[in-house]
């Protein structure tokens, strides 16, 4: 019994495809925001247990390995000084109007003419104030971006997205099929076709359908379904190049 625990260690589990995929996509986020903490220069709240005020700092730097973030000095002694014993606080900010929020506590201090800074271990996780936590991105007219699908018993069916994430999609069709969409929990072959990069085939998850009559058209919002590195690399670059073209919804 001895033996098979010690040789269970190298035997573990691997996490699902999915589960990896997913970690990616979190990551990927975690890692776009504080890039953009650190470029604007936004500040940061830091509070300690059993101090009722909160400091303030901004985030000067990011390891490109992902193991640490460098912090500018806590601007009160206090503080500092509970920063350099180790005490574990709460970094705070906002970012695109989302709060957020993760804790950590210093590894180790220096200074650079006399102005005091901080490592503090890369975040694994960061909790965000609502359940949306991957950008939007509205598609704008003058990009050709489409979706071409197959439903049960219809040719393949030609559709312009409206928006798109690392996660999801919005497509609208200029027919009604809402009954035919009502009935599906998902859309097994669904291939988008880019201006940017050749066409990459997904399978969807139906979240929500609706009907515009005055229009005659359908809107479908889906989560992208099974995903895989391949897929997740496609709509990373998709919406990288997207960024600059549009808003985020």
């Amino acid at each position: 019994m001895k033996s098979f625990k010690w040789l269970s260690r190298f035997y573990r589990k691997k996490k699902p495809m999915q589960s990896l995929v997913q970690e990616q996509v979190q990551n990927q986020v975690n890692d776009e925001i504080l890039y953009d903490l650190k470029n604007s220069r936004s500040p940061l709240s830091i509070t300690f247990l059993d101090v009722k005020d909160p400091f303030v700092s901004i985030l000067l730097d990011i390891d490109v390995n992902r193991q640490f973030l460098v912090i500018d000095e806590i601007n009160a002694s206090l503080g500092h000084r509970l920063a350099c014993k180790g005490e574990v606080f709460t970094v705070s900010a906002t970012h695109k109007g989302v709060p957020l929020l993760f804790h950590t506590k210093v590894m180790d201090h220096s200074q650079i003419n006399g102005i005091s800074f901080y490592r503090v271990p890369f975040p694994r996780t960061i909790d965000y104030m609502q359940r949306r936590i991957t950008s939007r991105f509205a598609v704008p007219f003058d990009v050709n971006l489409i979706a071409d699908f197959l439903l049960p018993k219809k040719p393949l069916i030609r559709a312009s997205i409206i928006d798109i994430s690392l996660t999801g999609i919005r497509i609208s069709i200029p027919h009604n099929v809402k009954s035919i969409v009502d009935s599906l929990h998902k859309i097994e072959y669904c291939r988008i076709l880019s201006p940017f990069f050749p066409a990459h085939a997904f399978s969807l998850e139906v979240k929500f359908v609706q009907y515009i009559q005055g229009k005659q058209k359908t809107v479908v919002g889906c989560q992208f379904a099974q995903l895989d590195n391949v897929g997740l690399k496609f709509l990373s670059q998709l919406v990288t190049r997207l960024q600059p073209l549009t808003r985020t919804i």
